[in-house]
């Protein structure tokens, strides 16, 4: 018996991943960790510990979402490269079409450059 694991979030259909999620729930023992526990440690002396704990974390968290947009970015560029080759072989047939045709005679490019002109 195959269980189907649908992903709900407080009984709603999440739009996050379990990793998403995850990353945001470990931000608030994170903010008890700078806010509480560092503090009151042996490692309040170092002043600035907290800021930096709180940058990685965020930073981790950019270049994820960053990450996510390239892959999106590269599945976009994918698809309309897939219609850019159908469009390719048609160019490639009216370029042999073009081929095909007798070449213009000095006074017919003459008569074509003059009607251009005007």
């Amino acid at each position: 018996r195959k269980i189907i694991q649908r992903q709900y979030f407080l009984g709603l259909r999440s739009f996050m991943s379990q990793s998403e999620r995850t990353y945001l729930w470990t931000f608030l023992p994170l903010q008890l960790l700078v806010g509480v526990v560092l503090p009151n440690s042996r490692l309040a002396k170092y002043e600035f510990l907290p800021l930096l704990i709180t940058s990685v974390y965020c930073s981790l968290g950019t270049m994820y979402c960053w990450f996510l947009l390239f892959v999106q970015h590269k599945r976009a560029v994918a698809l309309l490269d897939s219609y850019t080759e159908k469009s390719d072989s048609e160019d490639e047939a009216l370029a042999e079409d073009l081929m095909d045709q007798p070449p213009l005679t000095a006074p017919a490019a003459q008569t074509a450059a003059a009607a251009a002109a005007a």
